[in-house]
Parts: structure tokens; sequence; C-alpha cells
């Protein structure tokens, strides 16, 4: 069957998706993400990045400076920590511009994986779109500004709007110039790109991937930007009662990591349940003589004594 597949033609199909991937970036300050510290301490709200760097400085000079340079681009707090990321990406020939939502997990400070649903498609007319499922594995640096490097797979079906060659409309006798077509598809990939952290809980990323199909392997590079928003409760979040470290002022100079805490911990101060109820108890003791069951044991019966409460009353003078 002889067909000719439709391609994008439009020539400023790259510089929309110029447009698109700037949009991308300005996308912190259009959704108010832009509050993260422009500081050395600039995760704070990250709670083990909070007791670790909450004490106040207390160096001078060159050891200052030292303190300050290593907090304002240590990201090492990201362990085991989990988010979701959106992203927005376009691939060329032909054009192609979709969008993805997923998650990212921090196995440790500089190894990530992620997963998630993406959707694209065609840039004239909608003449054809793709969706599927991504995955990869990334190995970062574990600091704020993170460049990486990763590998990963796509996986997928495509709708596609064909042309029908002229001779071919002869032949069947059909007047219909154009049909659907539809296939799976399948792509590995290389992926290079770097990550921003805004703050201990917001980041936004920028990356290139090379895709490489598996049934034809025809070739083309996939550009895009994300956001990821970590789910691990803010220092503001936690309460008093749930803090693993003291409120900011009153931590203690020292520089380990908090213990890993149950989430239910951060909400719900279990130890303090049988603190509180001995409490009201002892204020309601306090205020009222609560009596007092009598729980000695009955003195023995002697014979020859008779029974005490059934002896008359002594004499009263």
């Amino acid at each position: 069957m002889n067909v000719e597949r439709v391609k994008a033609s439009s020539p400023m199909a790259w510089s929309r998706l110029g447009m698109v991937l700037l949009a991308g970036l300005a996308l912190p300050p259009i959704t108010g993400c832009a509050e993260g510290r422009l500081t050395s301490r600039w995760a704070m709200d990250h709670q083990d990045y909070a007791q670790k760097y909450d004490r106040p400085y207390e160096e001078r000079g060159a050891r200052k400076l030292g303190r300050m340079a290593k907090q304002a681009s240590d990201a090492r707090f990201l362990d085991d920590d989990t988010g979701v990321t959106v992203e927005a990406m376009g691939a060329g020939d032909p054009l192609y511009l979709g969008g993805q939502v997923g998650v990212n997990h921090y196995f440790t400070p500089m190894i990530s994986g992620r997963a998630g649903l993406f959707g694209a498609a065609s840039e004239e007319h909608l003449e054809g779109f793709l969706v599927g499922l991504d995955t990869s594995v990334r190995l970062n640096a574990p600091s704020r500004f993170s460049p990486f490097v990763g590998v990963g797979a796509m996986v997928g079906t495509t709708y596609e709007k064909i042309e029908v060659n002229e001779s071919l409309m002869v032949s069947t006798g059909s007047d219909r110039q154009t049909r659907r077509e539809t296939s799976s598809m399948a792509a590995l990939y290389p992926e290079v790109g770097a990550t921003f952290w805004i703050n201990g809980h917001t980041s936004i990323q920028g990356f290139g991937r090379y895709l490489i199909s598996t049934d034809n392997h025809s070739q083309t590079w996939m550009c895009g930007v994300g956001m990821t928003f970590m789910m691990s409760p803010r220092v503001d979040e936690i309460g008093n009662a749930g803090r693993s470290f003291p409120p900011p002022g009153k931590a203690e100079t020292t520089s380990e990591p908090s213990p890993r805490r149950a989430p239910y911990e951060f909400f719900i101060p279990v130890d303090e349940v049988g603190r509180l109820y001995d409490d009201v108890l002892e204020g309601l003791q306090d205020r009222h003589v609560i009596p007092q069951p009598d729980t000695r044991a009955p003195e023995p019966w002697e014979p020859g004594l008779g029974d005490p409460k059934l002896l008359p009353p002594p004499d009263t003078p």
C-alpha cells in the first residue's frame, strides 16, 4: 500500500517550540514559586536542612564565608524524598508538543528515579498524537544547581492522519484523501539536563532526551522543562509539638541530621497523649478531693471476742 505520511511543515514550528520552553522557564514567577530564598539558608523549609543549618553564624571571616558557600549549595537533604513532577516538552520532524505528569523519587541525594504518563499532539491541526508511559533513572549532583545525566524508556500508542496516494484512490474507488492509522511506539533515550532548587520543596528542570525508536531506529531530540514539588511536610506545617528539631533561635549547636520520623508523627504527638492525661488527672485531684477506695485487708477474727459488729457500744463516762 502506497501511503505518504503527513509531516509538519510550518516555518514557525521551532520558533513556537522555543516560545513554549521560554514560557516554562518563566513558570515559577507566574505560579508564585519564586518566593524561594536567594540567601545561603535557602532550604530552611525542609526539616533536615533546617536541623543541620539552623544555628546562627558564629564564625568570622573566611570560615563564615566557607560555611555560607557550603550551605548555599548543599542539597544532600534529598534522601528518600518523593515529589510530583510536571513537564512540558517538544520534539521535531514532525513537530510534537506535549506534557507529562508523574512522580520523582530520590533514593539517595545522587540517584533518583522518575515515572509518569505523557501525551503529545502534532503542531498542525492535531493531525497526530501519542500517549504512553515514561520512566528514567538519573545521576544527580547533590547541590542546589544540580546537573544530571540519565537513561530512560518510553512506550505508548501513536495516532496519525495519513494522506492516501491518488493512484490508490483510483484503484480502490475511494474518495477519501486521508485516513487515521494507529500503531505502537517504543523508544530508549539518554538524557542530560540540570535542576535548580528554588527552595527545599520546589525545583525547576531543563532537559534534552535523544529518542531512539526501537521499531525503525529513527532518532530525534526531545527537549523540555519541568517542575518538581516535594511532598514532605514543610517546617511551618509541622508545628512545635511535632518538630524533629527546636524552633528557630532555640536550636542546639549540632550538625547531625535529624532522625527519620514516621509521617504521622509530624501531626500527632503520640508520646504526649499519656502525659496530657496525667496532667488533667492531677489538676482534678488538686481542685476536688477524690476519695480513694480502701484496699487494706480486714483484720482477722479471733474466737472468744465475738462478732465486733454485735458487741454493745462501750460505756461512756
